[in-house]
């Protein structure tokens, strides 16, 4: 899986773009695995010129797309081809189209359609802003502005025209779409940065009721990433007495640990990390596994997450086992005719899968094969460095 993702952008880089027209109509078989390799292309090919060719494969996938999905999901991903496919006038027209079908029950799309340009000559990427924006926005909505950190909460949104009234600091304004989503950004109702300006009082009372939640609209304002003496230097004296700094930290520590979206990572600093996807123990083991590049690494790796996997409760995810097996046999199939130690080394770790019962019945277990169709056994084992899979090897044989 991983060599075909990497053969559809190599081949856009080199310019064969026969033999990429051939691989992205077999790509659309595995689409939502391949979907950010699919995008990388399609952005290199227009960045090259080729944008026509771009628009072309664009629409093959938007095609499949429309036969298997729902209409939201065609525009989300019609959206994505539009920025990166250049300015096409059978995307926006397809755009146009989707808009219309999936907003349906919203009176102000037409007016919402021709105030954001999509329907003119308005660059893709600004058009679709401002209806991302107005079409999600409602009263009592925050928005930052873009060019200073000027907060401002929505108070009255007039669809007949339409037009929106925020209040700031300074006062209040009204905007009409392509205005609102020119000068501000959309963000949470927990963003820090607005309640700090708009509602401080709110801040105070989640300071007690839900530190997850005011950590988090921190985190938003702060990349993702946070330290314990940045959050004290936000929180504490402002809102927080210095004094009661310590007995707060530990007790929002343990919530933040019990938090499906935030991640405390190391001991002294501590690093407070937020992800949009809730972080499961198999996004933690995927970056680790993916950039196991020698086979005591890869063993590490399937030890420590069969080891966390029970120490959690959760057991080990037949996802997981699968890529983690569908990877190793495609090592021993390419090892197994030039290298036969280095495919046995390979197998050892399927059989190391096998041994806690965690392959189904399609998922062939190759080792004893392995042993079977190499006479010389010893020679086989002899060049083995590794003291873990020499009496592993030794074991099964």
């Amino acid at each position: 899986m991983g060599n075909s993702q990497t053969v559809l952008i190599e081949l856009a880089k080199k310019g064969d773009y026969k033999s990429l027209e051939d691989r992205w109509l077999a790509a659309m078989d595995q689409v939502g695995r391949q979907r950010d390799d699919l995008l990388a292309t399609l952005e290199i090919l227009t960045k090259d010129g080729k944008g026509e060719l771009a628009a072309t494969l664009a629409w093959s996938w938007m095609t499949v797309e429309k036969e298997r999905a729902a209409p939201v999901d065609v525009l989300a991903l019609g959206r994505e081809l539009m920025l990166r496919c250049g300015d096409s006038k059978e995307m926006r027209q397809e755009a146009l189209g989707l808009y219309r079908e999936v907003y349906a029950d919203r009176p102000e799309i037409e007016m919402l359609i021709e105030a954001s340009g999509l329907s003119g000559d308005k660059s893709p990427r600004r058009a679709l802003r401002t209806l991302e924006i107005c079409l999600n926005l409602q009263v009592g909505h925050f928005l930052l502005s873009r060019s200073e950190e000027r907060a401002a909460e929505v108070v009255e949104i007039n669809l007949d025209v339409p037009e929106y009234t925020i209040r700031h600091r300074r006062g209040e304004d009204t905007l009409d779409p392509d205005t609102l989503a020119l000068k501000y950004d959309h963000v949470g109702t927990d963003d820090f940065r607005a309640l700090a300006q708009l509602h401080p009082e709110r801040i105070t009372a989640l300071l007690e009721s839900d530190p997850v939640a005011l950590v988090t609209g921190l985190l938003h304002s702060h990349h993702g990433k946070l330290d314990p003496d940045e959050l004290k230097q936000a929180l504490s004296p402002r809102y927080l007495p210095a004094a009661k700094w310590a007995g707060w930290w530990s007790k929002a520590r343990t919530a933040l640990n019990k938090s499906p979206n935030i991640v405390l990572e190391g001991r002294n600093p501590v690093l407070i990390t937020y992800h949009h996807a809730e972080q499961t123990l198999e996004n933690e083991i995927l970056p680790q596994w993916t950039e196991a590049d020698t086979l005591p690494k890869r063993l590490s790796v399937i030890d420590a997450y069969l080891r966390e996997a029970k120490a959690r409760g959760t057991g080990p995810k037949p996802e997981m086992i699968s890529r983690m097996h569908t990877d190793l046999a495609t090592r021993v199939k390419a090892a197994r005719r030039g290298s036969p130690s280095d495919a046995l080394m390979e197998a050892l770790l399927i059989e190391r899968l096998a041994k806690d019962g965690l392959l189904s019945d399609d998922q062939v277990n190759p080792l004893r094969d392995i042993l079977r169709e190499n006479e010389n056994l010893l020679a086989l084992v002899e060049h083995i460095e590794d003291s873990r899979f020499y009496l592993r090897a030794i074991e099964t044989i």
